[in-house]
């Protein structure tokens, strides 16, 4: 989410609406939600993101760390390492894509155990097809930003 791009929180509101109706997994940080809804809550932002759909709700927050929540409520949150900060410049993508690894590796483990194909919804799953696809394919064109944020079905 990016208001110095598109500064109507509104167009952001309804492009995230979308993408927590058709998503598994989630990344946002604690600074965009207030952004979005100034005052909510995280918990509050995650309760719905999970009542709307969502599998995996994953909150950053800079150099606290970070926190996850599924479907089922199990939920962790993991500290920040310190660092020396020397560039801050592909930070935010490093650590999706790793998540998004990680999402995959673990499908692919499910899969050849015989499991089901993903944890959201019927024959879906974490996918390498993320919501970028659906906005490219005509929904919220101008909120391709957002396509970093989220994972979709297969």
């Amino acid at each position: 989410m990016r208001l110095t791009i598109e500064p109507d929180v509104e167009k952001w509101r309804d492009a995230l609406r979308w993408v927590q109706r058709h998503s598994d997994g989630l990344k946002v940080s604690g600074e965009d939600i207030q952004a979005l809804y100034p005052g909510m809550r995280v918990d509050m932002f995650i309760d719905e993101s999970l009542e709307a759909g969502v599998a995996l709700v994953v909150v950053t927050w800079r150099e606290r760390g970070m926190g996850a929540v599924t479907r089922s409520q199990l939920g962790v949150e993991v500290p920040a390492v310190p660092v020396t900060v020397v560039d801050t410049v592909g930070a935010g993508a490093t650590f999706e894509a790793g998540l998004a690894g990680l999402a995959a590796a673990r499908q692919q483990a499910h899969a050849a155990r015989g499991g089901r194909p993903g944890p959201g919804r019927p024959g879906g799953g974490v996918a390498l097809r993320c919501a970028c696809t659906a906005i490219a394919e005509g929904h919220h064109t101008q909120h391709s930003a957002l396509c970093r944020m989220a994972w979709c079905s297969a």
